[in-house]
Formats: C-alpha cells, sequence, structure tokens
C-alpha cells in the first residue's frame, strides 16, 4: 500500500486548533453567538489586541534593555561620545577622526544590552573607557587628518571670514583638495594642525593690519 506524505505540522494551524473550543466556550460565555459574521470580527479584533500586545512586550523589552544597559554603563564608569570627546579635548569632528583611524575604539557592547531598534543608531550605545588618553603623537595625527571648512577654520581661530581670508593669503596657507559637492564644485578643507599653526600671528575678533 503506498502512502501518502504526511503535510509538515504548522504550528498557527495546531495553535488555532487547541484554542478554537475555548474560544467558542468564551463567546457562549459572553452571549455571542457563534455566527460566521460574529468570528469575522472576533478574528479582526483578536488579531488588533494580539498587535497591542505584541507592541507593548516589545516596547517593555527595548526599555529593559535601555535601563540594563545604563546600569552597565553607570558600573564600569563609560562615557559617550560626547563626554569622551570632552574628556580627551577633542572636538566632535576630532573624536569623529580618531575613531575612523582606530585611534579610540569603543568598548564592545555585550549582545544582551546591544539595540536591536531601528530607532537607535550604532552611535547610541558606543561607549568609551575614562581611563583612555592620547599620547602627543596621536594628537598630532588626528589635527592633520581633521579637515576643517573655511567657515570652521575661521571659528577655530576666532576670527571673521575675511581676517582669515587675510591670514591665509599672507602666510600661504595651502588648502587640500576634498573632492567636489553635489553641484560639482570644489570642496577646500584646511588640516587642523595648519590652521593651529596660524593661532600665534592671528589676532582674533578683527581684520590684521
Amino acid at each position: 500500500m503506498v502512502q501518502l506524505a504526511q503535510p509538515p505540522d504548522d504550528p498557527i494551524k495546531n495553535l488555532a486548533a487547541q484554542l478554537a473550543t475555548t474560544v467558542a466556550d468564551a463567546m457562549d460565555g459572553a452571549g455571542v453567538a457563534l455566527t460566521l459574521t460574529n468570528t469575522m470580527r472576533l478574528t479582526a479584533a483578536l488579531g488588533k489586541a494580539l498587535e497591542t500586545v505584541g507592541c507593548c512586550r516589545e516596547r517593555d523589552e527595548r526599555q529593559g534593555r535601555v535601563d540594563r544597559r545604563a546600569a552597565w554603563v553607570c558600573e564600569y564608569g563609560l562615557l559617550g561620545p560626547i563626554d569622551a570627546a570632552r574628556h580627551l579635548g577633542l572636538t566632535a569632528q576630532e573624536f569623529e577622526t580618531a575613531r575612523e583611524m582606530a585611534i579610540i575604539a569603543p568598548v564592545e557592547v555585550p549582545t544582551g544590552l546591544q539595540a536591536t531598534s531601528a530607532h537607535f543608531t550604532a552611535e547610541s550605545w558606543r561607549y568609551y573607557l575614562s581611563s583612555t588618553t592620547l599620547a602627543d603623537t596621536d594628537r598630532a595625527r588626528i589635527a592633520h587628518e581633521t579637515l576643517l571648512t573655511r567657515t570652521q577654520a575661521a571659528v577655530r581661530l576666532g576670527m571673521p571670514l575675511a581676517a582669515f581670508d587675510q591670514l591665509r593669503l599672507e602666510h600661504g596657507l595651502t588648502a587640500v583638495d576634498a573632492g567636489h559637492d553635489r553641484s560639482g564644485a570644489r570642496l577646500t578643507r584646511y588640516r587642523t594642525d595648519a590652521i593651529d599653526g596660524l593661532k600665534a600671528v592671528a589676532r582674533p575678533g578683527g581684520m590684521r593690519r
């Protein structure tokens, strides 16, 4: 005798079969007749109710991770990116350069504490050791690789754009070709260490005479 292959078990169908009698009894107890219309209405309402329960559980799980991560950060005295940059005496841009150059690196967050929702960016759960320090050679490398716009350079020197333009022309400051923007215009940038080298001759707040 040829035996037909048995279809694989469907956990959803199995669960539905187990719940059907319970739901039917509940409907009888609530005085709701077991008709096709009522069954369709109940199915739709049950779907929305389950969606709400799922959202609540996801929110609770996410908040639980946030709370556990906060406790972990506190326990080990870890710093977020902003505080870590301040601790090291770096601007946010310099800090990002240091991270891209692997001069500094975040600690590894335990798997159970990592963010799993799209609402969290990777940066929102990067933490750094408060014991991190930078050697003078590291600071020099960071300053050399951190590129500033004309406006950023003027702000770093504490002077108007016109004064910066005059200063850079007087001292032959060389710009770095940083490619082109979307419109095709050339992007001009200046190395931070070169800008810092002008601080000794800069006159903050006004034009040079």
